[in-house]
């Protein structure tokens, strides 16, 4: 059974333990807190990848998996990357192996990287890669011709590659909106490819320092326990549509009772059982305070009807009255701030159905012309959001 040692890497080399039972060593401890500027985690800027797998080289760590937050930068990071020396026997049979890949795969020979992976030894895997270009370096890497493959962390839940070291540079992921901290799941599928099966007894987690590295969540979550399981799968009418092109009514039947999403509905209450219950009980504790008759579920619709249209007639009245007030101070000049967070320039207001529009322009952007006219941007009154004091002469 093999170890994990986590390690962590300082700039000038040393390579030293990242945590103990009391978590990070005094040594790493105290190199963060140097380097904490306003609450904020400073770095060196530009990782040296090269400088980093001489370094590996020296302490036997090779080879290793690079986890980057991005496909542009596991391109990036083989201009970074030195050409590696190798026995001479031990070169040319890796060329005679690829050499004879490529016959067979000929579209290959002029591959960008073709020179990183026979020179350097070192490849980038991702999602965007030629297919037969990923089969070609994840055969490499097995056969052990390669110091190290750079890869996004997806690389981690589905691809085996044996490695005895796997260096983290950040310790947050893109999750197709914004970056977010690593999850435990997260962690340990990256860390779970360290140490070769049958060759290692320990894998080793090499932490490097930079501006989106946190050591302590890193140290944290190496013996957090992961997080459960959920589904991804959402049953609803679209999928179900489309799952009947391919499956008679039955068989979509079949598939969605056996699916793990409908044993997770079950088991938790699906969202809808759980709305309609927080529904009924918000009823429960309010209609015995109403006035009318709860007994009469025709009177109940009804006065819950009237009570809606008493709530729109009250916002159009409000929007009415808000429009009166506010007109008497857009006068051409005035500066404003949208809902949008733009700032803008007034230059006249004109009525129009169902609420008055303004003409303005975002002082942020250059002045546009069409025809001999300022290029100006329509915007309904309840789309501003503050009138700021600054009146400017007219740009009329």
């Amino acid at each position: 059974m093999r170890s994990l040692e986590m390690l962590f890497l300082f700039p000038d080399g040393l390579i030293a333990p990242l945590s103990g039972r009391k978590g990070l060593t005094s040594g790493v401890r105290k190199f963060i807190t140097s380097k904490m500027v306003h609450g904020r985690r400073v770095g060196a800027g530009k990782v040296r990848y090269g400088d980093i797998l001489r370094i590996l080289k020296k302490f036997d760590l090779l080879p290793a998996i690079f986890f980057l937050k991005s496909r542009l930068d596991c391109d990036q990071a083989l201009i970074a990357c030195y050409s590696s020396e190798r026995p001479r026997g031990y070169s040319d049979q890796m060329k005679k192996e690829v050499d004879s890949f490529i016959k067979e795969y000929p579209h290959l020979i002029n591959h960008r990287q073709m020179h990183f992976l026979t020179d350097y030894l070192v490849a980038s895997h991702h999602a965007g890669q030629l297919p037969y270009w990923k089969i070609l370096v994840e055969k490499m890497m097995n056969r052990g011709y390669l110091d190290a493959i750079f890869s996004t962390s997806t690389v981690a839940a589905g691809v085996n590659f044996p490695a005895r070291t796997v260096v983290l540079i950040q310790s947050d992921r893109f999750n197709g909106h914004e970056f977010i901290d690593l999850t435990a799941t997260d962690l340990h599928q990256m860390i779970g490819r360290a140490g070769r099966r049958g060759k290692d007894n320990i894998g080793f987690a090499l932490v490097i320092p930079g501006i989106h590295q946190d050591p302590q969540l890193i140290s944290r979550l190496k013996d957090s326990d992961p997080e459960p399981l959920k589904s991804q799968i959402h049953i609803n009418f679209s999928m179900t549509l489309n799952l009947l092109l391919s499956h008679t009514p039955m068989e979509v039947k079949t598939l969605l009772e056996s699916s793990f999403a409908n044993y997770q509905l079950k088991s938790e209450g699906s969202y809808l059982h759980r709305q309609w219950g927080d529904l009924v009980e918000a009823l429960k504790w309010k209609l015995p305070y109403g006035k009318c008759d709860v007994n009469d579920p025709y009177e109940v619709i009804e006065n819950i009807n009237k009570r809606s249209e008493l709530r729109r007639k009250g916002r159009k009245a409000s929007i009415s009255t808000f429009d009166e007030t506010m007109i008497q101070f857009l006068q051409p000049g005035r500066v404003f701030h949208h809902m949008n967070k733009g700032i803008y320039l007034l230059f006249y207001t004109y009525s129009t159905h169902p609420e008055p529009m303004c003409a303005a322009h975002n002082i942020s952007k250059p002045l546009r012309f069409k025809n001999g006219m300022v290029k100006l941007r329509k915007i309904p009154f309840g789309k501003i959001k503050l009138l700021l004091k600054k009146l400017v002469a007219d740009p009329n």
